[in-house]
């Protein structure tokens, strides 16, 4: 590290990825100070300093320019670090603070660059302003390099996951004969996730396989809500598919280990940390083949990838997980052991601490 060893974070203060980062960086000896745009958060930052942009509205991050220069000066970072290019990351390139990592989540290298000429050429030029870009995925990292031409300072660094919380429970996994097969999803309920095909795919189960009781339960909230609610009620599934509402993080652990199998039927997905905290829980997953899935689902290993869509593809995967014990278990034993031999929260996090040191000297 230099002297200073400070690095400012620009980024959602609400986001459960930047608690992780913050407090994780913090842990490994980083002076780290964060900047959001955030009026308040739902998590406990600690003694990490959280300053606030000013502005609201459509044009907040093109009004915040000066007062991040002025913060800059102030801390004199070794480090600015911002998450999310097309906001964030335009924030830190309008106010040309060096040296800068940029973590792309998705979004801003996939669906935005899609809506004009001008979004794409305004996403090429932020990411090739960056001293180094970051990606959570390989997919990504790809992506990021199409844009920047080249294959220079474009790091792989993916979202870890906490083993000591996101373990098997032998007990709430205990086989009883008595109780349904249980069926897991923790998404937000936005169409990019594809709950609707789930549905339809329970639904098959439920018209064509009377023989499988089983229920569905779908955590999270969004805009979709009323549209899966009536689609739930439209299939006879009542009763049987449930949208509890969003979890609190400290409880995505417990529900993921009383179910027997979690399902990730997104229609994009730029990384796929939900098939992580699954695995590492000891589930067997079912994932469509889309973006960074197959990354971390080990088709035939750690669970069954399906098409991008495919209802009856999807009904066929639970299907044999669900008629086939022993594979439902194979899967889960495989899966704690990928996470933990690829996907740990403390290998990531030494990852991104060696691209801090490497951006600082």
């Amino acid at each position: 590290m230099t002297t200073s060893s400070t690095v400012l974070i620009l980024a959602s203060s609400r986001s459960v990825h930047t608690l992780r980062w913050a407090t994780g960086m913090q842990k490994l000896g980083w002076q780290i100070q964060l900047l959001t745009a955030d009026p308040d958060e739902p998590h406990d930052y600690g003694s990490i300093p959280v300053h606030r942009l000013k502005h609201s509205g459509r044009f907040t991050y093109l009004r915040s320019v000066g007062l991040l220069r002025k913060l800059h000066k102030k801390i004199n970072p070794s480090l600015v670090h911002a998450f999310y290019a097309t906001n964030y990351g335009l924030l830190a390139v309008l106010a040309r603070v060096r040296p800068l990592l940029l973590s792309v989540m998705g979004t801003d290298v996939f669906s935005y660059p899609q809506k004009s000429y001008f979004h794409l050429m305004g996403t090429s030029a932020i990411l090739k302003r960056a001293d180094c870009v970051a990606a959570t995925s390989q997919v990504m990292v790809r992506r990021v390099k199409w844009f920047r031409g080249g294959p220079e300072s474009v790091v792989h660094t993916p979202f870890g996951v906490d083993l000591s919380r996101f373990k098997p429970d032998p007990q709430a996994q205990t086989q009883d004969e008595s109780r349904p097969f249980r069926i897991v999803s923790v998404r937000h309920l936005e169409y990019k996730y594809g709950l609707d095909v789930l549905i339809e795919a329970a639904a098959l189960i439920h018209r064509q396989h009377s023989w499988l009781r089983f229920s569905l339960d779908m955590y999270g909230e969004g805009a979709e809500r009323a549209a899966l609610e009536a689609q739930i009620e439209a299939n006879g599934l009542t009763g049987i598919a449930r949208l509890p509402g969003p979890l609190e993080p400290e409880r995505i652990p417990e529900v993921l280990q009383r179910a027997d199998v979690a399902v990730v039927p997104s229609r994009e997905e730029s990384f796929g940390v939900a098939v992580l905290e699954a695995s590492a829980c000891g589930l067997p997953v079912i994932g469509s083949k889309v973006g960074g899935i197959p990354e971390v689902l080990k088709e035939g290993e750690t669970g069954l990838l399906f098409p991008r869509q495919n209802v009856a593809a999807l009904e066929s995967c639970l299907l044999r997980i669900a008629s086939e014990p022993y594979t439902r278990q194979r899967f889960g034993v495989a899966g704690r052991r990928f996470v933990e031999a690829t996907y740990s929260e403390d290998a990531c996090l030494q990852r991104m601490h060696a691209l801090y040191t490497q951006l600082t000297q």
